[in-house]
């Protein structure tokens, strides 16, 4: 953290971009992981088969995805991402904040739904990691478009 003279007597701290951004980014490594273990054919986690299908097509879809999470949060704060429209990145980020946060709110509700027996279905395991590691990511992004938006005004 920096300060910065202002009008007034007492600097101003001024806060740069980075820790949520480079934290994103590796929530986006972190979900980029299994996805390559499950598209090389393991089955961990998926009750000993692997996917194929419609489920293989999320998977890749899931990939592609978060090598774009990936970049996009590298690109608020890397020198290269100062080619980008500032629009377009914190337009990304807060995108990603809601749509990861929906994803894993939404679905941390239904996991909690059926834990608490309102429902015929079992808990999936996975649904235990992967539900809050979407919520995580949604929470990063939005602390990194935060920051971003900070430092660029």
């Amino acid at each position: 953290m920096r300060a910065e003279a202002t009008s007034g007597s007492r600097p101003s701290p001024v806060r740069e971009p980075g820790t949520a951004a480079y934290a994103a980014f590796s929530w986006s490594i972190v979900f980029l992981i299994p996805h390559l273990y499950w598209a090389a054919g393991g089955t961990a986690g998926l009750d000993g088969d692997a996917i194929t299908g419609v489920l293989a097509a999320i998977n890749y879809l899931a990939m592609g995805f978060s090598i774009a999470a990936g970049a996009l949060a590298l690109a608020l704060v890397r020198a290269w991402g100062a080619l980008l429209p500032r629009r377009l990145l914190l337009t990304g980020a807060w995108a990603a904040c809601v749509i990861l946060s929906l994803r894993g709110g939404g679905g941390l509700l239904q996991t909690l739904v059926v834990a608490l027996g309102q429902s015929d279905d079992d808990v999936p395991t996975l649904a235990l990691v992967f539900e809050p590691l979407f919520l995580v990511g949604g929470i990063l992004f939005g602390l990194a478009a935060r920051e971003y938006g900070r430092a660029t005004r």
